[in-house]
C-alpha cells in the first residue's frame, strides 16, 4: 500500500473548487472555458507540499484579486501549458476501445498510465492526474478534471487498482479512484459518473509567493 507524505487534510486546500468560469489558452487549440480552477488547485497544493510550508488556512473561496486566488489562477494556466495537457484534447476525441491505429483511452490508461503512476508513488512522489470524462471538444473544459494522486492499493488477485487522490471538488477528504479490470472506466468514490481514463500530468514545482507563506497547519521539512 504505497503512500506518499501528502494528505488532503493537511496539504489540500480547505475549500472546494467553486471558482467562477475562467478562460484559459491551450496551445494549438485556442481558448477554452473552465468551470473552476482544478489544475491550479492541484499544482498549487503540490507547490506548498514540496516547499514544506502549510497551505493558507482559508476555509472559504478566496476572492479574485487576492494573492491566493491569483496564485491558483497562475498555476491553472501553467497546468494547460505543459506537454501532457494535449492529452485532454486527444483523449476527448479518441474512443474508449481500441481501433486499427490506436489503443484507445481504456488501454492507454491501464497499460501505460497506471504503471507510470504506480512508479511515481512507489518512489514517494505525489503527482497531478488528468481525469478525462469528455467526449466532445465543447466539453473539454467542463468534462475533464485535475487532481493529486498520493497513494494506491493493488489487489494482486483481481488486478484492481485503487488510487487515493486529493480532489479539489471535495475538500479535506480522501477520494478513491478504482480501476477494475471488469469495467472499462475509472470509478470515483465521490461521484456517480465514472471517468473514461486518467493520465499523469507533467509538473514542475514553483515556490509559493511570500505573501502566502503565513501560518496555517504546522510546516514539515521541505522535500529534498
Amino acid at each position: 500500500m504505497p503512500r506518499t507524505g501528502f494528505t488532503p487534510q493537511q496539504h489540500g486546500f480547505h475549500f472546494d473548487n467553486d471558482f467562477v468560469n475562467k478562460v484559459a489558452t491551450l496551445p494549438g487549440f485556442g481558448q477554452i472555458e473552465t468551470r473552476g480552477r482544478c489544475g491550479g488547485m492541484a499544482y498549487a497544493a503540490l507547490d506548498f507540499y514540496h516547499a514544506g510550508v502549510p497551505v493558507p488556512a482559508d476555509t472559504t473561496l478566496p476572492p479574485d484579486g487576492s494573492p491566493l486566488s491569483d496564485f491558483i489562477s497562475r498555476r491553472l494556466l501553467d497546468s494547460f501549458l505543459v506537454p501532457s495537457a494535449i492529452q485532454f484534447v486527444s483523449w476527448t476525441l479518441h474512443s474508449d476501445h481500441s481501433t486499427w491505429f490506436f489503443k484507445g483511452v481504456t488501454r492507454w490508461t491501464r497499460e501505460d498510465q497506471l504503471p507510470r503512476l504506480r512508479g511515481f508513488l512507489d518512489r514517494g512522489q505525489p503527482v497531478p492526474l488528468g481525469l478525462v470524462g469528455a467526449r466532445d471538444l465543447r466539453d473539454v473544459g467542463d468534462g475533464n478534471h485535475q487532481v493529486v494522486a498520493y497513494g494506491y492499493d493493488l489487489d494482486q488477485g483481481t488486478r484492481t487498482t485503487r488510487v487515493q487522490i486529493y480532489d479539489n471538488n471535495t475538500h479535506d477528504q480522501e477520494v478513491v479512484l478504482t480501476a477494475d479490470p471488469s469495467s472499462p472506466h475509472i470509478h470515483a468514490s465521490n461521484r456517480r459518473t465514472p471517468w473514461r481514463g486518467l493520465f499523469v500530468q507533467s509538473y514542475t514545482r514553483v515556490a509559493p509567493p511570500p505573501a502566502l507563506l503565513s501560518a496555517g497547519a504546522p510546516a514539515r521539512p521541505p522535500d529534498r
